[in-house]
């Protein structure tokens, strides 16, 4: 979703650092690519945050995002309509696997009236760990009813690309921008 369906990475990335700031926590020196498609849990392992921290700063930072909430129309792919109505006309199976959460995908598919192109959604809080484990996808192309070798991941982001080929899908990486 983020990085393929919305260009979000950049205000999600400014939002996570305003929020660690408070919490004198910094991102600074850290690869953006290394951290670009996970979860907060992937930032807080390379912040060095024990478990109990990160299950703290996780809620708190849930609690921060509903504060400082997105708006993704600004944000779309100026292909992505025009693709997503290509796939259906060919009657082409879409999921969405992706590691925001369900209220995040749910507020950019409704903010950008995608919704009724996917046939399957499914959020990395959905499971124990998402990508760069493999199992978002082996779950969403097992609710697709769709053979592995059969299906296709679009992604921009190491982690994802990484999930998509351990679950043996084939993988389109978009260049992203702001990494290069």
């Amino acid at each position: 979703m983020d990085g393929v369906l919305v260009d979000s990475e950049e205000f999600y990335q400014q939002r996570r650092e305003d929020f660690l700031v408070e919490k004198g926590l910094t991102l600074k020196g850290i690869p953006m690519k290394k951290i670009v498609g996970g979860t907060f849990n992937t930032v807080a392992d390379f912040l060095g945050l024990d478990n109990k921290k990160t299950i703290e700063f996780s809620e708190k930072y849930t609690e921060y995002k509903k504060q400082h909430p997105i708006f993704y129309p600004p944000l779309l792919n100026p292909e992505a309509r025009k693709v997503l109505i290509n796939l259906k006309q060919q009657k082409i199976k879409i999921g969405l696997a992706s590691s925001s959460n369900r209220i995040d995908i749910d507020r950019m598919l409704s903010d950008c009236q995608l919704r009724d192109f996917f046939d399957i959604l499914v959020s990395g809080e959905e499971f124990v760990e998402t990508k760069p484990n493999p199992e978002i996808y082996l779950y969403t192309v097992q609710k697709l009813g769709l053979p592995v070798k059969e299906c296709l991941a679009i992604e921009d982001s190491e982690i994802g690309i990484q999930a998509a080929k351990s679950a043996g899908v084939t993988v389109f990486a978009l260049k992203d921008k702001s990494m290069v």
